[in-house]
C-alpha cells in the first residue's frame, strides 16, 4: 500500500535516538524501546573513513561509494495511525552541487543523503525529495550538496502510513577527507496526519495493445494529478502521461494507462508520482516489468505457432533460403498455421521491421 500525506500533529514518540553511545560505536539502541541500529561504510578506503558515533552524534566522514548506511531493526508502531520521521542534520566542509540537476554545475552527484523506511516488511521505500541524482545513486534524495548556511537542518518527513513495524535507513555519501555529514535526535512520532491519497494495486502487465499500468485509490484529498514516467535503466525517466486526480473522494477509484509506445523485449520501469493542488509531490513509487518480445514464432506438430505482442493485425511473410516469398499471412494475437515444409526460412514482419530465422525438420 502506498500512502501519501502532508498534514501532521504530534502525539506519541515511538523511537528516539540521541546517540548517547560511546565514541566509535557502530551499533546501538534507542532510548524508548528495544529497537537496535547498526552502521556500515562499504566504500571506506582509509582508516580515517567512517560512519559512527562521535561526541553524541552520528558522523559520516569521507564515506565514498557505495553509500554508507545507518539501519534500524523493527520499531513498534502498532499504536500509531500515521507517523513521521525527524532528525537534525549538519555538515562540515563544502558538499558539491550536482551537475545532474537542471541549472546546477559541479560534479556527478556524490554528496547526498537519502531516507528510506520499510513498513511491515514490505520492502524499502524512499522518502520523496530531490530526484535528479541520477548517476551515482538514482532515486529520491532528501539532501544534495550543501545545506543552506551549513545547517543545522531540522528535517521532518512527509506523513507515513500506519502499520505494525517500521525500519529506518539513512544512506549518505561524501568524497573528501574534510567532508562530514552529522545526524542527531532521530525521532519517529505518531500523529493524526490526514492521508490525501491511499494507493493500492499498482502494477504493470503486457497486453496486445502495449503495457497496461493500473492502480487504485481508496481515498483522495486535494489530489490534483498523477504523473507516470518510463525508464529502461531505472534511472533516466521520460514522461508517458498525466492523469487527473479526483480531488477529494472517499470512494474506490481505479486508474489505468496503456503505454503503446514501449520498447518490447526489455525490462521496463514505471514511476508513478502524485501531486497535490499546491504542486507538491508527496510520493513516487517505481515498479518494473519484463516485457516480452513483440513477436515469437516456433515450430511444433506440423504448425508454425505465433504470438504477436503488438497492437493490431500484422503481415507475416515467409521466405526460403533463396529469398523467395513462399507464404504470407495476416496475423494477430496468438495462433498457428499449418506447415509441412522442411529447411531454413526467414520470417518477416514488415510493419514491425522484424526478421526471425527458423529451421524446421
Amino acid at each position: 500500500m502506498l500512502a501519501l500525506c502532508t498534514l501532521t500533529s504530534y502525539s506519541q514518540t515511538v523511537f528516539s535516538e540521541s546517540f548517547d553511545e560511546a565514541d566509535d560505536a557502530i551499533t546501538g539502541s534507542d532510548a524508548i524501546g528495544p529497537a537496535t541500529w547498526t552502521t556500515t561504510c562499504p566504500g571506506s578506503v582509509a582508516a580515517t573513513d567512517y560512519f559512527k558515533v562521535l561526541s553524541n552524534r552520528l558522523e559520516a566522514r569521507d564515506t565514498n561509494g557505495p553509500a554508507a548506511t545507518w539501519t534500524t531493526g523493527d520499531i513498534d508502531i502498532s499504536s500509531c495511525t500515521g507517523l513521521d520521521i525527524s532528525f537534525v542534520m549538519t555538515e562540515l566542509s563544502d558538499m558539491e552541487a550536482c551537475v545532474d540537476c537542471p541549472g546546477l554545475s559541479g560534479l556527478t552527484c556524490i554528496d547526498w543523503v537519502k531516507l528510506e523506511y520499510n513498513l511491515d516488511g514490505g520492502g524499502w521505500t524512499e522518502v520523496a525529495g530531490i530526484t535528479c541524482a541520477l548517476t551515482e545513486s538514482p532515486g529520491e534524495m532528501i539532501q544534495i550538496g550543501n545545506i543552506a548556511l551549513g545547517g543545522p537542518l531540522d528535517y521532518t518527513s512527509p506523513c507515513i502510513d500506519f502499520g505494525t513495524t517500521l525500519q529506518l535507513r539513512i544512506s549518505c555519501m561524501c568524497w573528501a577527507g574534510a567532508e562530514v555529514w552529522r545526524f542527531d535526535d532521530i525521532i519517529v512520532a505518531c500523529n493524526d496526519c490526514i492521508l490525501p491519497v491511499d494507493i493500492v494495486a499498482y502494477k504493470a502487465e503486457q497486453t496486445s495493445n502495449g503495457m497496461q499500468i493500473n492502480w487504485t485509490t481508496l481515498a483522495e484529498r486535494s489530489n490534483d494529478y498523477f504523473l507516470l514516467e518510463r525508464s529502461y535503466d531505472g534511472s533516466n525517466f521520460e514522461k508517458v502521461q498525466t492523469v487527473a486526480g479526483a480531488g477529494n473522494s472517499s470512494a474506490t477509484i481505479n486508474y489505468s494507462i496503456t503505454d503503446d509506445n514501449v520498447e518490447l523485449g526489455k525490462t521496463v520501469y514505471y514511476k508513478l508520482t502524485q501531486f497535490d493542488f499546491d504542486g507538491k509531490s508527496n510520493f513516487s513509487e517505481i515498479i518494473s516489468v519484463e516485457s516480452q518480445q513483440a513477436v515469437a514464432v516456433y515450430y511444433g506438430y506440423n504448425e508454425l505457432h505465433y504470438t504477436i505482442n503488438a497492437k493490431g493485425y500484422k503481415r507475416m511473410n515467409i521466405y526460403n533460403v533463396n529469398g523467395q516469398l513462399i507464404h504470407e499471412e495476416i496475423v494477430n494475437g496468438t495462433g498457428a498455421i499449418p506447415w509441412n515444409k522442411s529447411g531454413f526460412f526467414i520470417i518477416e514482419f514488415p510493419e514491425l521491421n522484424l526478421h526471425q530465422k527458423l529451421v524446421t525438420p
